[in-house]
């Protein structure tokens, strides 16, 4: 159906010549928030040495720990994995922390840990006034629920008129669908509100035939075809809800700022139903904004992408973001999945800023409802990210570019990298030599005593825990006692109550990630590729049959390491306990939290209750 792109009522085929020359007056005169930028090295030098430090200072107790009579292979590995693995945990921390101390500290945190944010405050326009340049809010689908999308859409438009600066924006639905039915849904969707519409403008609608590149390339394709009309897009998801007011600070911040090249909104997780989803709402909110916070407080200009909720300066991404192909063969060839880190990086490489804002205000998107499709999507986020192994290497990219890059293959390598700690530690365990001796082979009148060092060992696990529940802990102290909490009069209890409910699933959880991503490595090491299939975004409940053959990898990997144990380290049981418990009961976790009827008698008991709820 790449004939049907006719234009909406009211909308024009370019920038007016009025804007055009408002925009053009804005580059050269406009006071950016370059102006009062902070020391960038002074702040990555601040993190990085904080993340050194704390990664140090835990391995050098562990090789203390470890050194009880020499250091063998084994021990050796361990305290490497573990190095690397700290070191991803102590980020966290370190970013966490950077965030929480922002928002106590001082009045205007977003300003500054992001100074474009406050570039709308002080261009000097007043507040009034219409965005210069013109903006298409771009929605890709794919075999999507029609309903749900459009009815998005209405949702965003009303909120732009009342703006009043609705003829500044432009809607387009680009369509991959290739399902028959859902096409002409949304089809029939556009027609119903461009009948409708009046003389601001509805919505523009092209569907491809061809679905090369996927999202990727559809958003290439609009820029193709549109690209030379507007200043601006501002990308979504199929769930994605931008509001009006949003929109148009996203607008001013880019009119006020012709370096920036996108401008990433934090996202806030709504609309969920199923326990499972508002598990997950309620989580991401508890530490998001102070990790967002300490995010672009080190990052600076130097920002990622998340591919949607975005605002993106047009011109610059046709000229810079042209995604290359993986050449080669297996998984990590091909077109790139996880397009959204390399168009950042390319973006930055040709000079244009990419600023990261953590306001949550007016900026929202939907989770999948259960374990099941979020484990389907982090499968091929997996792949994706993956893949950023064979871009390191692209010439001219920025460090903190390439860091983004590695910091993507980290998040799903750290799951591989505990996996290998416990498989080292019954290394280990069988390696010691059972028949403890107390008198050396030279001359001495005092035995040898073992020395018990299982204390240490236990307060570097609680040492672990802490860096990884800190900024769930930072989050939930900001929401019970910051004065502008909405939780600041009533609901601290069930607050506290939904803190430690989410943190006792996420330690049952944590297991079996581990063992699905490790999963995932394995199969793309194999050569086994993953399809983009339509994302399931409606609550979806799980059966136990479906439960149980999703999760046979982990019923095994548990079943082994209990084995393992018993035989070969029956000391340790203990220790694995926390493992053992999540992999034991993922099958009727994912059950029970898949349910829509308990997702909402959770809600009614005011348990994982989100600020906006």
């Amino acid at each position: 159906m790449d004939g049907l792109a006719e234009r909406p009522a009211g909308t024009t085929g370019a920038v007016d010549a009025a804007g055009a020359a408002s925009v053009a007056t804005t580059a050269g005169s406009a006071r950016t928030a370059s102006t009062a930028q902070p020391d960038w090295a002074v702040r990555r030098f601040a993190y990085f040495t904080a993340v050194f430090a704390i990664t140090a200072a835990s391995s050098w107790y562990l090789a203390d720990l470890l050194s009880e009579g020499g250091t063998h292979a084994v021990e050796l590995a361990i305290l490497i994995v573990f190095a690397l693995n700290f070191a991803w945990i102590a980020g966290g921390f370190v970013t966490a922390a950077i965030g929480f101390l922002l928002t106590v500290l001082t009045r205007d945190p977003i300003g500054v840990a992001s100074p474009i944010a406050r570039s709308v405050r002080d261009d000097g326009a007043p507040s009034d006034s219409p965005p210069r340049g013109r903006t298409a809010i771009v929605m890709p689908v794919y075999n999507e629920q029609t309903s749900a999308v459009f009815a998005g859409l209405r949702a965003m438009d009303r909120s732009l008129r009342e703006t009043g600066f609705r003829e500044r924006f432009a809607f387009f639905v680009v369509s991959d669908t290739d399902d028959p039915a859902i096409a002409a849904a949304e089809e029939a969707a556009v027609a119903g509100i461009n009948a409708a519409a009046g003389s601001l403008g509805g919505v523009t609608y092209r569907r491809r035939e061809i679905n090369s590149g996927k999202k990727a390339g559809n958003i290439a394709d609009f820029c193709q075809r549109w690209g030379d009309d507007y200043d601006y897009m501002v990308v979504l998801d199929a769930d994605s809800i931008v509001t009006g007011p949003t929109l148009v600070r996203l607008a001013r911040m880019m009119d006020a700022n012709p370096r920036a090249g996108i401008v990433q909104t934090l996202p806030r997780l709504v609309g969920q139903s199923t326990l499972f989803g508002r598990i997950e709402q309620f989580g991401y909110r508890l530490c998001c904004n102070v990790m967002a916070l300490g995010l672009a407080y080190w990052q600076g200009p130097d920002g990622n992408y998340f591919g949607h909720n975005a605002i993106v300066r047009l011109a610059a991404f046709r000229d810079h973001c042209e995604l290359p192909l993986i050449g080669g063969k297996g998984a990590l060839s091909g077109e790139i999945m996880s397009h959204d880190f390399v168009e950042a990086a390319l973006m930055r490489r040709g000079g244009y800023d990419i600023w990261f804002v953590p306001d949550s205000r007016g900026s929202f998107e939907s989770c999948p409802s259960n374990a099941i499709d979020h484990a389907k999507r982090d499968r091929r986020w997996c792949q994706g990210n993956l893949q950023h192994a064979r871009l390191l290497a692209l010439p001219g990219l920025k460090p903190i570019s390439r860091l983004h890059l590695v910091i993507g293959i980290v998040s799903y390598l750290a799951s591989l990298c505990w996996l290998s700690l416990i498989a080292l530690g019954f290394a280990m365990s069988g390696a010691m030599d059972p028949v403890m001796m107390y008198l050396s082979d030279g001359v001495s009148l005092f035995p040898k005593w073992p020395m018990d060092r299982s204390f240490g060992f236990f307060s570097l696990l609680l040492i672990t825990v802490a860096l990884l529940f800190a900024p769930k802990l930072f989050g939930l102290l900001v929401l019970v006692f910051h004065p502008r909490s909405p939780y600041r009069r009533t609901g601290r209890l069930t607050l506290l109550a939904g803190g430690l409910c989410e943190a006792l699933y996420s330690v049952l959880r944590a297991p079996v990630l581990m063992v699905f991503h490790s999963l995932f490595i394995a199969m793309i090491v194999i050569g086994r590729r993953v399809g983009w299939a339509a994302q399931v975004r409606e609550a979806r409940a799980i059966d136990a049959r479906s439960a149980f053959l999703f999760h046979l990898p982990q019923t095994v990997v548990g079943l082994l390491i209990l084995a393992v144990t018993l035989l070969f380290a029956p000391e340790q049981i203990w220790w694995m306990v926390p493992v053992l418990a999540g992999l034991a009961l993922c099958v009727p976790l994912t059950v029970a939290t898949g349910s829509v009827a308990l997702g909402k008698s959770a809600r009614a008991a005011s348990l994982f209750v989100t600020p906006e709820e």
